[in-house]
């Protein structure tokens, strides 16, 4: 796990590179899932507590991840 800092809403967690049509899946205080237009995902977390990220895109691997918005 990662720690990501003050859940302000105005730190983001940025991800480069993730492949073009990638399923972003977050799980926690607050879930959300959306596919990425492009190769960059920011995600923000409103409220403190632990976030589990998960990124997935055919045929690349998966990548799961978790962020702790103290």
């Amino acid at each position: 796990s990662a720690e990501c800092g003050p859940p302000d809403g105005g730190t983001p967690v940025t991800f480069t590179q993730v492949p073009t049509g990638a399923e972003v899946s977050v799980s926690g205080p607050v879930t959300d899932r959306f596919t990425t237009p492009d190769g960059t995902v920011e995600l923000t977390f409103d409220l403190p507590g632990t976030y589990r990220v998960k990124v997935a895109r055919f045929p690349f691997l998966d990548w799961e991840g978790e962020f702790v918005a103290t």
